[in-house]
C-alpha cells in the first residue's frame, strides 16, 4: 500500500520544497490524517468526545504542516514547536490525558506532513488512530448516567 502511496504522489514529491504542489502535499496529508485521528478519537470516546477537540485535532494537524514548511531546517523548528506545544498545555481545555494525547497526536501527524516525511505522517496517523480506538476499548470506564440539569428559575 505505502509503494501505491509512494507511485501515487511521485510526481509531487518531486516538487521543490517550497512550490505550491508542496504545499498542498503536506497540509493535505496532515489535514487528511489529522481528521482520521479526529474519528478515531471521537469512535473512542462515543458520547463523551469533544467536538472541539476533534476539530482542533485536524486544524492543529494542517497547521503544525505549514509551520513546518514555513520554519524549514534550522533551530527554530524545536522552539517553535514548544511554542506550540505549550499553548495546547495552557490555552485548550482539556477533560483528560486521552484529550492531551490526542491533539498530540494530530500535532506530531503535522509536524511529520510538514517537514515532508509524507509516510511518516500517514502510517504513524493511521497507527495512532487504530491505538486510539483499541486502548479505548481496553481502558474505558463503563458509562454513568449523567444527572439531568434542573430547569432555572
Amino acid at each position: 500500500m505505502i509503494a501505491s502511496v509512494d507511485h501515487a504522489l511521485a510526481g509531487l514529491l518531486a516538487a521543490p520544497p517550497g512550490s505550491g504542489a508542496n504545499l498542498i502535499l503536506a497540509v493535505g496529508t496532515a489535514a487528511v490524517m489529522g481528521t482520521v485521528l479526529a474519528l478515531s478519537y471521537r469512535i473512542a470516546l462515543g458520547k463523551d468526545f469533544d467536538r472541539d477537540i476533534a476539530a482542533s485535532q485536524i486544524m492543529l494537524a494542517a497547521l503544525m504542516a505549514m509551520v513546518m514548511l514555513a520554519v524549514g531546517d534550522n533551530l527554530g523548528r524545536a522552539f517553535g514547536s514548544v511554542g506550540i506545544l505549550s499553548v495546547l498545555r495552557f490555552r485548550i481545555k482539556m477533560r483528560s490525558t486521552g484529550d492531551a494525547l490526542s491533539l498530540l497526536a494530530a500535532v506530531i501527524t503535522g509536524m511529520a506532513a510538514g517537514v515532508g516525511l509524507y509516510r511518516l505522517a500517514i502510517a504513524g496517523g493511521m497507527l495512532l488512530a487504530i491505538l486510539t480506538v483499541i486502548l479505548a476499548g481496553f481502558f474505558s470506564a463503563p458509562s454513568v448516567e449523567k444527572p439531568a440539569k434542573e430547569p432555572a428559575e
